[in-house]
Formats: structure tokens, sequence, C-alpha cells
């Protein structure tokens, strides 16, 4: 099983997929480069994608595990795979030369294949409370569409950005902020689009300065995008200004890098030496401990309210010294404006504690497994993993798009 632990460079990237071609053969790299239009990809979708672009592939068998366990390839477990972002920019630029087309493109005709392999699974899928695989074919169906009709993608993301209701909003941004980076690709052309939502995202996760940066790019008129008129940038500071409910002097660092919550029981004496806390510290955050009972939020409106007041970025459950109340907690994960990461510290002299807390874990239904402050970790590291945590803790389901037409070709063996 391959895990890609970090982005690898352009060069690396070369170097990978041309050790990948002379060990796996050319039938392996092609099928990679097809596998790389979709933004994550299923094992039979791969096998599918071998039917109907690679006939000369089929009765090779080794080669769909050849890039189900390749170095540029992440599991991320669930039976979902997805490349490392350079290599899969990388197999993109390459699919058309390998496989030049009389009409159009051979990149448009695999995206036509896979708005019409989305449509027949959703249809499957029907009443199914599998929430990873909507997902997952929601995010191929944007996909899909981009490369078919950019224009219209661009369209309806944007739309949706402007002109979802107020107490939706925030989640919607977060949803697109992150699909956009899926999109940046196909939607190359409209680079007011993937700064807006880039811009919006930032804001929506406490980074302020960051978010501000971003926006001020696109100047202060109305944002164009495909004919599209989104609110000015001024407004959209303007607002966001008067939400945070204090003065965001530049001068100040830590009003600046926000506010992270640490939920614990324990009290600010106990983390002020973990290097995790030290770090955040150094780089300007504020850190406030705070008791179960001192979370005064149980819904949407309410998170996003003590959200702005304190300027928060995300909140740390500390499960090593929190009370488990299992409605309560089950509520504040489920608020996606403000990021949730659970955290395990790892004390020895509490291990009959530590057996009987994350016991519960079970009964809670928590999906994410705590990330563990092991002494043997650097600061680095753990501050990656909790950024990536923060990544899947925002990442939530976008509206859908309209569905893309498809030839009968686009419907062909899947």
């Amino acid at each position: 099983m391959s895990t890609v632990l970090q982005g690898l460079s352009p060069l690396e990237s070369y170097r990978e997929l041309t050790d990948f071609a002379r060990r796996c053969g050319e039938n392996a790299l092609r099928l990679a480069m097809h596998a790389a239009v979709p933004q994550s990809f299923r094992p039979e979708l791969l096998h599918l994608l071998k039917l109907n672009f690679l006939p000369e592939a089929v009765r090779d068998l080794a080669v769909d595990a050849d890039v189900l366990l390749a170095p540029f390839t992440e599991n991320l477990s669930g039976g979902y795979y997805q490349f490392d972002p350079e290599t899969r920019r990388q197999l993109l630029d390459r699919l058309d030369a390998a496989h030049p087309q009389r009409k159009g493109s051979r990149l448009q005709q695999v995206a036509r294949f896979l708005a019409g392999y989305v449509n027949r699974e959703e249809e499957k899928l029907e009443g199914s409370a599998d929430p990873l695989r909507r997902d997952f074919l929601e995010i191929q169906r944007w996909v899909a569409l981009a490369y078919i009709d950019p224009d219209s993608a661009a369209r309806q993301l944007a739309y949706a950005l402007d002109h979802t209701a107020e107490t939706d909003r925030g989640a919607v941004r977060l949803q697109i902020g992150g699909l956009i980076r899926s999109l940046s690709a196909p939607l190359a052309a409209h680079p007011e689009l993937l700064i807006y939502a880039a811009g919006l995202r930032s804001l929506e996760e406490g980074r302020f300065q960051e978010g501000r940066q971003l926006l001020e790019r696109l100047g202060p008129a109305a944002v164009q995008v495909a004919g599209l008129k989104l609110r000015p940038v001024e407004e959209v500071i303007t607002e966001w200004r008067s939400r945070l409910k204090a003065p965001l002097d530049e001068a100040d660092p830590q009003t600046e890098a926000g506010t992270i919550i640490i939920l614990t029981e324990a009290g600010t004496s106990s983390w002020s030496a973990e290097p995790l806390y030290q770090r955040w510290t150094e780089a300007g955050f504020r850190i406030e401990c705070l008791s179960m009972s001192a979370i005064p939020f149980g819904t949407e409106e309410e998170a996003r309210k003590f959200g702005s007041a304190h300027n928060a970025v995300f909140l740390i459950l500390d499960e090593l010294a929190l009370d488990p109340e299992p409605e309560r907690l089950s509520c504040i994960l489920g608020l996606p404006s403000l990021p949730v990461i659970p955290i395990w510290r790892i004390l020895p002299s509490m291990r009959a504690a530590s057996e009987q807390y994350l016991s519960n874990r079970f009964h809670l239904g928590w999906w994410a497994e705590p990330i563990k402050l092991d002494k043997s970790a650097t600061a680095q590291a753990l501050e990656e993993q909790v950024q990536a945590a923060i990544r899947r803790r925002t990442h939530r389901r976008p509206a859908s798009p309209r569905r893309a037409g498809g030839s009968k070709q686009s419907q062909q063996g899947a």
C-alpha cells in the first residue's frame, strides 16, 4: 500500500513517472493518464477506464494493480485513491499528446465518460446512506463538467458562492473553496473565480489577513465570472470586519493569526509545555483553554457567532481531559463553521483512564482517529497533521451542478 506523505516537486514527479513507465510498461502509464482526469478514483472506475479507452490493455491484468500501488498514488482508505497533485498535473498534460483525436480531445472524451459514470452510479445510490460515496460522485460530477464546459461550471460555482441562503453560506464557501483546488486546471480560464473562492474560504477558516490579501488582488469593483457579477471585494471585506467584532490591527500578530480554542478540563498549565502549543504561540496565535461548560454553542448559527467573537481558527478536543457528553460532543463535531480536531495526549500514568475514554469513542460515533501527541513527534509534523485534519473536517458536499449532457459515447461500457 502506497501513501503520499507530502507533495512531490515537479522534478520528483517527472522522475517517478519515468521510473514507473520503465518498471510497469506503457499500458500502465497510459491508464494512469486516464485515471488522472477524475479528482480521485475507485478500483472499479479504474477498470472501466481501461475497458473503454485502452482495449489493448484489457488482457493485461497487472496494470490496474500497478497504478493502485504506484509510489505517487495515495490510498485514502475505504477503497478511494488519488494521485499526488503535481504528478496528476503531469499525467493530464501528457494525455492529449499521447492520444491525439480527430475531433475534440482525449481529455474531454474521458470527462464525458466520467459524467455518464456519475449519472449511473447516482441512480444506484438512491436511498443509500453512504455519505463518502455521494461526496465522491459529487466531486467527480464537478470535475467532468469543468472539463466539458468550463464556462458553465464556473458560472454555477460563482452563483452558489454569492446566492446561497445566509444560514448555509459559510458551509458552501468552505465546500467550494476546497473543491476549487481540484478544478484549478480545467478552470484556468477563470482565475477570478479561483482567487475569489480561495479568499472566501480563508475568511471562513478564520485567516482574515490571508483572505483579504487574496481578494484584494481582484480590485475593489464587482468581480465578473463567466458573465455573472459577484459582490465587490470591498463589500465582502467590510462585512467580515464587522463580523469579527474587533479591529484587525496588522501590528498585532495575535489578532491577525486568530485564536486556537482548546476544549479541555485540564487547564492551560497542562498544555503550555507541549511543543505544538509553543509553536502556535511563536506563530502569533492566541490560545484559549476552555472547559466544556464554557462552550456556549449547539447550533451552526451559535458556532458562527462564537467563532467570530473569538476570531477562532479551529477548536481542539483534548481527549485526555474531556468529560464525554455524547450528545453535546456529537453536536460540536458536526459544526462546519468552526473546524474541530480531536487530539490524544499520551500519558502512561493515566492508562486506565485512557482505555476507558477511548472505549467511548465508538458510542459517540466519531469517524476520525485523534491526532496523537507522541513526545517523539516534532511540532512541525504534528502541525501538518492538524492542518490536514482541518481540510478533511471542513470538506462538505457542495451543491450538485446541473447534470452535464452526455452522448451515447459517454455511456459506453460503464
